[in-house]
């Protein structure tokens, strides 16, 4: 969401599925929007040419040593290859401690070096390295997308998951998250039940790989559908400016389903958040 001009302009990041596939060529008058129970006219609802600025957020710990690092870093790779002229990426590793092993930038080759310098050692901070991912300073004209992978339960952040789901409120970011399915009984619990809580309040998307050698696969149709999701535009009217908005949108013709957050936050004092 942005605040301009002491305006606001609300952003919404979706994405419309038909039978699994995305859904194109959607117009604002196929879209009809609801904030906090009060219609709202749309101002636009834009696609291919909006720029992302994305965030890779990816498990270094001991865990991902081995073969599963190797696909994890060919992972990385394409979905680096997939991204457009404007696009741009960081990297943001982490095990016990969070590095910033590439800010954000459009020359992404710096970024698959970073990536390849990626490590398997140490514990899993994840909850630290997601809030640093959506605390990144960001373009105001880009679309916000991070995507986490992590195949294990977070033990050494000093942050807890409330600190991170405040942050995700107050984040207009679309958060994809990946992990591997373990198949043995008594492989530790998994952040499952938090993933799938992050992907559905920003309408983003949780994926399972059955094996690590799926990741490329997988991180490869999440660039793809990012340029498949629209970019949806208006200024709220006739609802109170701060705090919580509830969002409800539908297709007018109702021929398929949207993935979308369901509200958003304004901080008292601030633009929507």
């Amino acid at each position: 969401m942005s605040f301009r001009a002491g305006v606001e302009l609300v952003r919404l990041d979706l994405l419309v599925v038909r039978g699994g596939r995305p859904v194109v060529g959607l117009t604002k008058d196929d879209f009809e929007l609801h904030d906090n129970g009060v219609g709202q006219a749309i101002d636009h609802v834009s696609f291919e040419e909006v720029p992302i600025d994305v965030r890779l957020v990816l498990d270094g710990s001991r865990s991902v040593a081995g073969e599963k690092l190797k696909h994890l870093i060919e992972a990385g790779g394409a979905f680096l290859l997939g991204l457009r002229p404007g696009d741009r990426a960081a990297l943001i590793t982490f095990a016990e401690q969070v590095r910033l092993a590439a800010g954000t930038t459009d020359r992404l080759w710096t970024v698959q070096a970073a990536l390849e310098s990626l490590r398997g050692t140490g514990s899993t901070s994840m909850f630290d390295a997601l809030y640093s991912a959506l605390t990144l300073p960001a373009r105001a004209d880009a679309r916000q997308l991070v995507l986490l992978f992590s195949d294990g339960l977070d033990n050494t952040s000093w942050l807890s998951q409330e600190d991170v789901l405040q942050v995700v409120r107050e984040s207009d970011a679309v958060i994809y998250s990946v992990g591997v399915r373990r198949g043995d009984a008594s492989a530790p619990p998994s952040n499952d039940a938090l993933l799938d809580r992050l992907a559905e309040q920003t309408g983003g998307r949780l994926f399972h790989a059955d094996s690590s050698r799926r990741l490329p696969e997988i991180f490869a149709r999440i660039v793809e559908e990012m340029k498949a999701r629209y970019l949806l535009t208006y200024y709220p009217r006739g609802v109170a400016r701060e705090g919580w908005h509830d969002l409800r949108i539908r297709l007018r013709n109702g021929r398929g389903d949207i993935v979308a957050r369901r509200g958003y936050y304004v901080v008292p004092g601030r633009g929507p958040g």
